[in-house]
């Protein structure tokens, strides 16, 4: 088995800091429970590294016994390698109830395996399944079984990486929104062409990298279903 991708000090505070900084500007945590958060992070920050890159996790003490456990994960992208994926959980939070993401993609593309399993990453740890449609299918069924999954769904994520030679994601996009699903507009930035103008509305979340992208989607996550009424905001 590869050895896992060393944690840096920067890379740890840059990603924290990132992920504080959300949660602060979007009203999941307010200024003193950031920067107590922060401070006490910073205070054992040599520490947590060398326990993420020995056992694969560590706690940051928050004062008065309690803690918030990071763990790493692996990430993979085509282009790009491996890179680091953090997990930030309060022990003890009760397991929210169960919910279900379709994800619509261009299929028969290099990235589609790696995109699933790093999703999987991101979304399960909030208690998300992740499904989506089977390919080999005939254009009727396959529309057909891209409805009924759509359906089964609480919202959608929709990536738009090959798009331009096959624009079938926004086909699925538009049906989300017709059928009042939420949705996440993964926009790759290495498109001849972006986003049509028609689905500029929504919420899209640029990426160049799958590092980037499942940065920006497991931050903004708990915003997202909030501001969707999907979770109520968790103390």
């Amino acid at each position: 088995m590869a050895a896992r991708n060393r944690v840096t000090t920067p890379e740890l505070n840059r990603y924290f800091q990132d992920w504080l900084d959300t949660g602060f500007r979007n009203g999941l945590m307010n200024r003193n429970e950031r920067q107590a958060t922060l401070d006490g992070m910073r205070k054992v920050l040599p520490e947590i590294v060398r326990n993420l890159n020995r056992s694969g996790s560590a706690k940051i003490p928050l004062g008065g016994g309690a803690g918030l456990m990071l763990y790493l994960r692996e990430g993979k992208d085509p282009d790009h390698g491996r890179f680091n994926l953090f997990e930030i959980k309060l022990p003890g939070t009760k397991r929210p109830r169960r919910l279900r993401c379709f994800l619509g993609q261009r299929y028969g593309l290099r990235t589609t395996d790696a995109l699933r399993m790093n999703l999987r990453y991101v979304l399960e740890p909030s208690n998300v399944e992740l499904i989506w449609s089977d390919m080999d299918m005939s254009a009727d069924a396959f529309f057909s079984k891209t409805v009924r999954e759509m359906e089964k769904a609480d919202f959608c994520i929709f990536d738009n990486r090959g798009a331009e030679e096959k624009p079938n994601v926004y086909i699925e996009a538009g049906i989300a929104y017709i059928r009042g699903k939420p949705f996440i507009m993964a926009n790759y930035l290495g498109n001849r062409m972006q986003v049509p103008s028609d689905l500029t509305h929504i919420n899209t979340v640029a990426y160049r990298s799958y590092a980037d992208l499942m940065k920006q989607i497991y931050f903004r996550l708990p915003v997202f279903l909030r501001d969707n009424r999907l979770r109520k905001k968790q103390r």
